[in-house]
């Protein structure tokens, strides 16, 4: 080997002095826009003796510096021996793509491996570390008599005495009926102890499947108070899975209004209201039935199911310590104030519905449980958020995107929500500049987690609108971790990287859930004994992420294949796993394409003379957010020289078959062909006029902005309730506001 080594390193110096712009002429490699060719990165040692000093008697030769204005390279690094031995450089780097602390830390490192391969020359290159002292950040201490310690059951028990008068629950509608804090806890102890009659107590499961209202908190402190783990099961779901859901976690019982779909072996508990409280204390005069189950904190207390890439969902068991540290924290960094009020829209599949639900009631704040149609329509969300004079609100940025282009004066109409909260999904830099022009003052906190690490990070001091160096990232900091939370950033060794270079994001502390109910190889794959905390744990995130200058965390993309869509966390695995399950599919490929409202599914699918509706099929097993927006049918899917799926070729081409057609022909009039032209261009495909908007792609996030856009271009005032009335170009054409409105 070094033989050949030193062999090929003289044949190259044989021809040092052809300059490289000749070698970029001659190799005529593929140009790529703001890439150098060949290498990015350069090593140049210059160990050639130095010219004289003097030509003659007459002639000095002195050298003069020149400071570059352009990068050579991405980065470039130039060494030159000293008399003493040592080596003396500098660093020149592209400020479009580094800044100066990150290329610090580059040297930093270089150097570090330097040493430490000339002091161990057996050493395997493998094992040289970057940094000296491992770079972990760490949240706030917490006290460990504090609220984290006490069971969520206890301190919701306690809360309730200290404001037993006061609305626990308020349901905006008809009525605005409520619920106090005494009547919650008392139909929550007689649901309880139905459930402890049949048996169910600690680390049993038990299924809650109810429509947001005033039931289903009553149901979710009942299985506290039980000492059991909450499984919410969402109505809106198909019913095979909700039943997969609940055979697969387990449940001993599902709270529910139906027993329709249940799977054999799991009882019906129907969330009756229970006796009044001077009944129920005649009945039992001794008080056992509304006692509150003893549980450990560090029991299960919640199981929530998330996208799994093998095809099959994965429930993550989060425990009572890691729920309350995660509520303890919100309440201190954003204290509530007297009067104020949160809500309740997530639907109870996503992990933030817990703070929702469960978040204001440790504070004896009231929370709105908002309608159904405020969940669709932006407009009517704003108009129940203003009219309960809500404070706070958690959305995901698609959401808020969404409310800050389409809703005039956002901020005088929510003069009382002082607080935002970002969670979900990645907050891009657009998102938060929109919100500080539109909503100046108010506070936007950008919160950074997952089921598995429960809102681990957040920037400090709340408010997150602040810049990351150009070209590194289009997000913002997700900050640091919260109290109790450890991060730090790995390389694919697990072995700690330097400040501001790239790594796996890995978060370790009370934030972590327990792992992934009965599936212990995946568990021990995900949450990893921490090398510098002996008996601890870190779960590798899969983000890729850098540690700033300032200390805050930056994510800088996924190192697998999960996205978020709209707030939902999608493993494309599980939906080419259902797809390969229909009739006559030979083979599915699911790919993210990027979009300004975040990302939106495709399915390229081979499936010879296959006519049903892929699509359909697809939305009969799966929940919304799991369905792609385009079913493409192709004679083949794209290879690499591997013979593996070339997913890079199919987000790129986008060619295939649209499995839905235009399904009556092409619009017809000129004002169909107007308004298809608003629909192409939102959707990113050609639409026929009877095509429906929610089956060609459409959703809910969409639907307010399509809406305004026909509005401009139609200058007609338009309800959001219109789309869904007439769903289709032809049927929009057709209708009252549009022929009554404009002149073709």
């Amino acid at each position: 080997m070094l033989a050949r080594s030193r062999a090929v390193t003289l044949s190259a110096l044989a021809h040092q002095d052809v300059p490289f712009d000749r070698v970029v002429e001659e190799a005529a490699p593929p140009r790529t826009p703001g890439v150098t060719p060949f290498v990015q990165v350069a090593v140049v040692v210059q160990n050639t003796p130095e010219a004289p000093g003097r030509l003659d008697e007459h002639v000095r030769i002195e050298p003069v510096p020149v400071p570059p204005t352009t990068a050579a390279f991405d980065l470039s690094f130039q060494l030159w021996p000293e008399a003493d031995g040592t080596m003396t450089g500098f660093a020149e780097y592209s400020t479009e793509l580094f800044d100066r602390p990150t290329v610090e830390g580059v040297v930093t490192a270089l150097e570090r491996v330097l040493l430490a391969g000339a002091a161990d020359p057996g050493r395997p290159v493998s094992a040289l570390s970057l940094v000296a002292d491992p770079l972990i950040l760490t949240g706030p201490a917490v006290d460990p008599r504090g609220a984290a310690d006490v069971p969520i059951a206890e301190l919701i028990a306690r809360q309730a005495a200290r404001t037993p008068g006061r609305p626990a629950f308020r349901l905006a509608g008809a009525g605005d009926r409520t619920i106090t804090y005494a009547e919650l806890d008392h139909r929550a102890r007689c649901l309880a102890g139905r459930l402890r009659e049949r048996g169910i107590g600690p680390e049993d499961v038990v299924g809650v499947c109810l429509t947001p209202g005033l039931t289903l908190p009553v149901a979710l402190v009942a299985v506290l108070y039980a000492g059991a783990a909450y499984l919410p099961l969402d109505p809106a779901h198909p019913a095979g899975r909700r039943a997969r859901l609940a055979a697969d976690a387990g449940a001993r019982a599902v709270i529910a209004d139906d027993a329709d779909w249940l799977p054999e072996g799991v009882d019906l508990v129907r969330p009756t209201a229970g006796p009044p409280a001077g009944e129920a204390a005649a009945a039992d005069p001794d008080g056992t039935a509304g006692e509150i189950t003893a549980a450990d904190p560090d029991g299960a207390a919640c199981v929530i199911y998330t996208s799994g890439s093998t095809g099959r969902p994965k429930g993550v068991v989060i425990t009572g310590r890691s729920l309350v540290n995660r509520l303890a924290w919100m309440r201190e960094a954003v204290p509530f104030r007297a009067g104020e009020a949160s809500c309740q829209k997530t639907p109870i599949s996503f992990v933030d519905s817990l703070w929702e639900l469960l978040g204001p009631l440790l504070g004896g704040m009231t929370t709105v449980v908002l309608s159904p149609e405020a969940g669709r329509d932006p407009h009517a969300l704003v108009d129940e958020l203003a009219r309960h004079g809500v404070s706070r609100v958690l959305v995901v940025p698609s959401l808020l995107r969404v409310l800050l282009r389409t809703v005039p004066g956002l901020g005088e109409r929510l003069a009382d929500l002082t607080t935002w909260v970002s969670s979900g999904e990645p907050l891009t830099r657009d998102v938060a500049r929109l919100f500080a022009e539109r909503l100046p003052g108010r506070a936007l906190l950008n919160l950074y987690g997952s089921s598995e690490a429960w809102d681990s990070l957040c920037p400090d001091g709340g408010p997150a609108v602040q810049e990351p160096p150009s070209g590194m990232s289009a997000g913002v900091p997700v900050g640091r971790p919260i109290a109790g939370v450890r991060a730090v950033v790995l390389d694919d060794r697990l072995r700690p990287v330097p400040r501001g270079m790239p790594g796996e994001l890995h978060i370790g502390g009370r934030c972590l859930a327990r792992g992934y109910l009965g599936r212990p190889g995946m568990t021990a794959e995900r949450f990893l004994p921490d090398p510098q905390a002996p008996g601890e744990r870190l779960y590798r995130t899969g983000d890729l992420a850098r540690i700033r200058a300032d200390g805050q965390v930056e994510l800088l993309g996924r190192a697998d294949r999960q996205v978020k869509v709209r707030g939902a966390r999608v493993e494309p695995g599980e939906i080419e796993a259902v797809l390969g399950e229909l009739p006559g599919v030979r083979e599915a490929a699911v790919v993210a394409v990027p979009s300004e409202d975040g990302v939106r599914l495709a399915a390229h699918v081979v499936a010879p003379g296959v006519r049903d509706d892929l699509r359909r099929a697809l939305a009969r097993r799966l929940p919304a957010h799991l369905v792609p927006e385009r079913v493409l049918l192709r004679d083949a899917l794209p290879r690499t020289a591997t013979g593996k799926i070339d997913r890079r070729a199919l987000l790129l081409d986008g060619r295939g078959r649209d499995q839905r057609p235009s399904s009556a022909g092409e619009p017809m009039t000129a004002l169909e062909r107007r308004i298809a032209a608003v629909w192409a261009e939102e959707l990113g495909r050609e639409v026929g006029a009877h095509d429906d908007f929610f089956d060609v792609g459409g959703h809910s996030l969409l639907a307010p902005v399509l809406v305004g856009k026909l509005a401009a271009e139609l200058s007609v005032e338009l309800p959001l309730s219109w789309l869904f009335e007439h769903p289709t170009v032809h049927a929009m054409s057709t209708s009252p506001q549009v022929t009554g409105g404009i002149h073709e």
